[in-house]
């Protein structure tokens, strides 16, 4: 009765410890493009959240911000770890605009790269871009499915989250009264004559950004100035904002 215990001891396949997941890069190839949209300038809040999406998934995030840093070159790691940098370097490099691309063209380490491109671009001021988004939903075509109207909205709502942390209110409420304000200052000025379109632009890119009625009484105190002498709305410069 024991020998036969012992026999079905024996006999028992014990099943291989699973394998440690594989995160290097050595079987991808540089020259994909890892985002749907290219670098341009101005969507780098989309872009890099693509990016960070994108080596999240295959456990590389710390590459972009040198968390994981670089071996020496005797060291056994070291291939490996070039491999892998030279791969997201071709990534990132495939995902910008030609003209991105050769302002960076010869960084070749990706924390360089990822610190960089965060110094240039993450830090710009979005009021322009955000002004597009307001101007875009507000003129979301009536002629589209309903699917495709909701769809097109929603792409602009997110991107507007992006844009929009407003992290300098401690309340909930404060964060959506400037909210509130902001989008009747964009909704007033999307509804302006042609005419005063450079000015609206000036206005946009006010820092900090101009309250609804600030908007209104630049551009009210500019058009009674220009209908008393009955001239036309001269090109913005520095001067035409009133103080």
């Amino acid at each position: 009765m024991f020998g036969s215990d012992v026999d079905n001891v024996e006999n028992v396949v014990v099943p291989p410890l699973p394998s440690r997941p594989d995160f290097s890069l050595s079987q991808h190839t540089p020259g994909a493009r890892i985002t749907c949209e290219l670098l341009n300038g101005k969507n780098f809040a989309t872009w890099s959240r693509s990016v960070q999406l994108f080596l999240g998934g295959k456990g590389k995030s710390g590459r972009l911000l040198g968390t994981i840093t670089k071996p020496n070159a005797t060291d056994p790691k070291f291939v490996q770890w070039e491999i892998d940098n030279c791969t997201i370097l071709g990534w990132l490099f495939n995902s910008m605009e030609s003209r991105i691309y050769h302002v960076f063209m010869y960084h070749d380490m990706v924390p360089l790269l990822w610190s960089s491109l965060t110094k240039m671009y993450a830090h710009a001021r979005n009021e322009t871009r955000i002004f597009e988004l307001y101007r875009e939903i507000h003129q979301a075509s009536l002629s589209l499915s309903v699917a495709d109207y909701f769809a097109y909205l929603q792409s602009r709502w997110e991107e507007l989250a992006q844009y929009e942390p407003l992290s300098k209110f401690n309340t909930e409420g404060g964060i959506a009264a400037l909210r509130l304000d902001r989008q009747h200052t964009y909704q007033f000025l999307m509804g302006l004559k042609p005419e005063f379109e450079a000015l609206c632009t000036q206005i946009v890119n006010t820092t900090p950004t101009s309250s609804i009625f600030e908007a209104f009484a630049m551009l009210d105190g500019v058009e009674r100035r220009h209908r008393l002498l009955q001239l036309p709305l001269p090109p913005v410069t520095e001067s035409t904002i009133p103080d």
